[in-house]
């Protein structure tokens, strides 16, 4: 992917960053990620443990407790997750057979009062923003949409550099 840029005769160099750890593991995260994947459940917390009932999800009693959006894998030579409110409708990205429920990613309401104050509707949007943001973080790692780059004057030093950049910045 290695793209070079002229800035101010100086080069700087935008590149992959092969060695960026799971952004649920490096950053601070305001929501929870419940799944039954056992390949990719980077929380390591089981939809089925917590919120199953009779082999199916009490999606009311979620929702009385907690804040929280549906997520849905598409995997096909890559892994793609996106989030869906409980009011939107579900369109799958290709073929249906591709896109599963992959879990939900929460927060608790207690957490979200403590976090946020009173729950308006207002801040409860914000908060799905914030568990959308989280989820579009992870699948940005899970695609290998994680950079690097580095600032090289004209003499080859290296004057800046700095890794862990996730999202499409290296896309045009």
């Amino acid at each position: 992917m290695k793209e070079n840029i002229s800035y101010r005769g100086c080069s700087i160099v935008i590149d992959y960053d092969d060695y960026m750890n799971c952004p649920r593991d490096e950053y601070s995260n305001l929501g929870v990620i419940y799944s039954n994947s056992y390949r990719f459940n980077p929380d390591n917390r089981m939809l089925e443990d917590y919120f199953d009932k009779e082999g199916e999800i009490d999606w009311k009693t979620l929702q009385k407790d907690y804040i929280y959006l549906r997520v849905y894998i598409y995997e096909h030579g890559g892994i793609v997750l996106y989030c869906r409110d409980e009011n939107e409708v579900f369109i799958p990205r290709t073929s249906a057979f591709d896109t599963a429920l992959y879990g939900v990613i929460a927060v608790s309401k207690e957490q979200a009062r403590k976090e946020y104050g009173r729950l308006t509707k207002q801040k409860v949007q914000k908060i799905k923003d914030v568990l959308r943001g989280e989820i579009e973080e992870l699948s940005a790692w899970y695609e290998g949409e994680c950079y690097s780059y580095k600032i090289i004057d004209n003499n080859g030093n290296l004057l800046d550099s700095c890794c862990g950049f996730l999202g499409d910045a290296g896309k045009k």
